[in-house]
């Protein structure tokens, strides 16, 4: 490849300017990072869920409900359950490690002093350039080849790896992900049922129990709602600010309700911003969500803590409750069997969950890493200083 022509030279050192440019103004970095806080707040959920089933198994295997005519034993049901969730829990505890480190890569990469010696290296080169100094021109471009690839590789890296995600992995994840969460309720429910019949001074400090990290929930959840109203803010206004560059049929788009879409006629940074106050807003919405399912679960609580009092005095809780009762053994079977009907559909999306998160975590990252190595080490290969003939 022979870089003595004007024009090549000339490409060469806008080129490098580029590359100064990109990495000293940290944009290029704050997408990467952004991507990789969305990834880790993705896998932690889904850790969480697995965590919150492993805990449910643990203390429901151990559970047995001595009813009328009949002895059930739940640990029989959830046996299949127990080992699979812990290997999966070790997986996805593994895959969110992988994504930490590589956030901590990227912030070692893009740190100021290495911003600054990839700008030395960028100066050298384009100064080996402009001197036709033959003899080091051809190290020290491959020597600059070797501080991009470093400097860059990694935000390339996270970038199409959240570009696959979305187009092909997101949404079959999610599904994967409902379903866990699906069965991580049917279990609470179970153990809701086979508590019923706990002494009451067990069942009265469980519920008080309850009621207080319902109220820590829900104002930790409140702070948290708080916190994003403000951002949503920001938000809003950064992109008002923005639209008041844009075209009519981009303002136009932008504020018509629901807009799936901008206008094509709207700037990356136009549609960068509205993409992030949707997702502020969504946020917003799940947080105002959770809070409600806080507040109703509080309320069943205190309802729950008035019947145990009455009960533990003798009363019945309603006119129709005379006496405590035990938990229904039709109830309780019933949900056992769909439990263990559930069980393949369980192991099924587990494995299909698991799968993704390896994929976008560790194999896909590595795929590119190793495509992005390879095209560096055709570059290096190559001797600058000779022509193609």
């Amino acid at each position: 490849m022979k870089l003595s022509s004007t024009p090549v030279k000339a490409v060469c050192i806008l080129f490098l300017i580029a590359l100064c440019t990109l990495s000293l103004s940290g944009s290029f970095d704050k997408v990467a990072d952004e991507n990789l806080d969305g990834a880790l707040a993705a896998t932690g959920a889904i850790y969480a869920t697995a965590r919150g089933i492993n805990a449910l198994v643990s203390v429901l295997q151990g559970t047995e409900l001595d009813l009328p005519f009949v002895t059930l034993t739940i640990g029989e049901v959830l046996d299949p359950v127990n080992d699979l969730i812990e290997r999966f829990s070790t997986v996805v505890l593994f895959a969110l490690g992988a994504v930490a480190a590589q956030k901590v890569l990227l912030l070692l990469v893009s740190s100021e002093i290495f911003n600054y010696i990839f700008t030395g290296i960028a100066v050298l080169t384009g100064l080996g350039l402009i001197s036709q100094n033959s003899r080091a021109l051809t190290p020290l471009v491959k020597i600059f080849l070797v501080a991009v690839f470093v400097r860059f590789a990694l935000g390339i890296v996270v970038i199409a790896n959240t570009w696959v995600d979305s187009v092909f992995l997101q949404s079959a994840e999610e599904k994967h992900h409902s379903a866990m969460q699906v069965f991580e309720g049917d279990l609470r429910s179970v153990k809701a049922l086979a508590t019923q019949g706990a002494d009451y001074s067990k069942a009265r400090e469980s519920a008080q129990k309850n009621i207080e990290n319902l109220k820590l929930s829900i104002e930790a959840s409140k702070e948290n709602h708080r916190v994003k109203v403000k951002e949503l803010g920001v938000a809003r206004s950064n992109l008002e600010q923005q639209l008041g560059k844009e075209d009519i049929a981009c303002r136009l788009s932008a504020k018509t309700p629901k807009t799936p879409v901008l206008s094509p006629s709207c700037s990356g940074t136009t549609k960068s911003l509205f993409q992030n106050q949707r997702l502020h807003a969504k946020e917003k919405t799940n947080i105002e969500e959770v809070i409600d399912e806080f507040e109703d679960a509080l309320k069943q609580q205190r309802d729950k803590l008035i019947c145990i009092n009455k009960r533990s005095q003798g009363k019945a809780c309603s006119f129709l409750d005379h006496i405590p009762k035990p938990p229904s053994t039709s109830s309780i079977q019933n949900k056992l069997e769909g439990l263990d009907n559930k069980l393949d559909d369980f192991t099924k999306n587990a494995w299909l969950l698991l799968t993704s998160v390896l994929l976008k975590s560790v194999a896909i990252p590595l795929l590119f890493f190793y495509a992005l190595l390879k095209c560096t080490g055709l570059i290096w290969r190559s001797d600058f200083e000779k022509s193609p003939g």
